[in-house]
């Protein structure tokens, strides 16, 4: 009678990902001898395990996949939260204002009539909706 211990493969690690909607990839970078295993949440989510919007599984060469595999169904266990950093640069990337001929980006910019603004266009908003 043998006694293996089960493994964990990376169809494990896909299943349990994408119950959460999150997606999976494998790096196996031969020249560095390092492995990874990279979870994207879904948008506008973090996973529980560490608050991050990817998970990162990493080992050397001498590690085996079933190890990282393991290790990264173990963090998704725990599940994915909504991300509620109101400033996520993952979340809410930056864009260009809206003002015509304008073309800084903005991300943090929240004025009255709830557009994302630059600076020197908010303050103007901010008289307009003032007036």
């Amino acid at each position: 009678m043998s006694s293996k211990t089960p493994t964990t493969s990376r169809r494990d690690v896909t299943t349990a990902a994408r119950r959460l909607g999150a997606s999976v990839s494998v790096r196996r970078d031969r020249d560095n001898l390092v492995n990874e295993v990279l979870i994207d949440a879904p948008a506008g989510h973090v996973f529980a395990s560490s608050g991050v919007h990817q998970l990162v599984c990493a080992g050397s060469d001498g590690e085996s996949l079933d190890a990282l595999y393991a290790d990264a169904l173990e963090r998704l266990a725990m599940g994915t939260t909504p991300c509620d950093d109101d400033a996520c640069d993952v979340c809410r990337p930056a864009q260009s204002c809206p003002e015509p001929g304008c073309t800084v980006k903005v991300a943090r910019y929240n004025f009255p009539d709830g557009v994302l603004r630059c600076a020197k266009h908010a303050k103007a908003a901010a008289r307009r909706v003032q007036q």
